[in-house]
């Protein structure tokens, strides 16, 4: 996939449908590069699940804020599960 960088030691990783966990999201946000020198558009980061390895995809975003002006963000697009 365009734009992976998989510095996990975890192996296989698995396409199966997934709904993360808001802790696991967290857990996958440890991984992410600096969005601001990231030349993709995304980030793959791999997390250990109960019985396999899942890919939460990241997104580079266009972000402004007042102290730094124009810069990028990471998001996260997809449906999480809080309890």
């Amino acid at each position: 996939m365009e734009g992976t960088c998989n510095t996990s030691p975890f192996p296989a990783m698995s396409k199966d449908k997934f709904l993360p966990h808001i802790d696991q999201i967290l857990q996958a946000t440890q991984q992410l590069p600096d969005a601001v020198l990231w030349p993709e558009e995304q980030y793959v980061a791999v997390i250990e699940g109960s019985r396999h390895n899942y890919e939460l995809v990241f997104h580079r975003i266009p972000y402004v804020s007042r102290a730094e002006g124009k810069t990028h963000r990471w998001a996260y697009r997809g449906t999480i599960r809080v309890n």
